[in-house]
């Protein structure tokens, strides 16, 4: 129930978001398309969310369910396994990225992803240092 809880704020924020974003749109402030895809992107978003996070909430078996799912040692440990190989699969293709786009010339292209890719590893460091002190 807590993890559902955590998730209907979560929700309620991306609708206000919206609102907001909606409010800013109407009175003119900023650029309008980029406003009005915000307002549609996290209005629909934040409307689903807190539509599904009720509906799971008033069923006290799928709650349960939810609840054993998230905590069981298998799903938590594909979840990991999961996580950690999609971020290996898209250090390669940044790195690839980086690569071809040095190769052919676009040396802003190639200096924005590089960027990125170092401050993804050097955070993965950081975390990982941590974590293997503190385990």
């Amino acid at each position: 129930m807590k993890q559902l809880k955590i998730d209907l704020v979560l929700y309620l924020v991306f609708l206000i978001f919206s609102i907001v974003c909606g409010i800013c749109s109407f009175l003119g402030k900023g650029p309008t398309n980029f406003l009005g895809g915000m307002i549609g992107g996290f209005g629909v978003v934040g409307i689903i969310g807190i539509f599904n996070s009720i509906r799971t909430m008033r069923n006290p078996k799928k709650v349960e369910e939810v609840e054993i799912c998230k905590n069981e040692e298998r799903a938590v440990f594909i979840r990991e396994k999961t996580s950690s190989k999609v971020y290996s699969i898209f250090l390669m293709v940044e790195t690839i990225t980086v690569i071809i786009c040095g190769f052919l010339g676009y040396r802003t292209i190639t200096l924005v992803i590089s960027f990125l890719l170092m401050a993804k590893l050097v955070a993965w460091f950081i975390i990982g240092t941590y974590y293997g002190k503190k385990y």
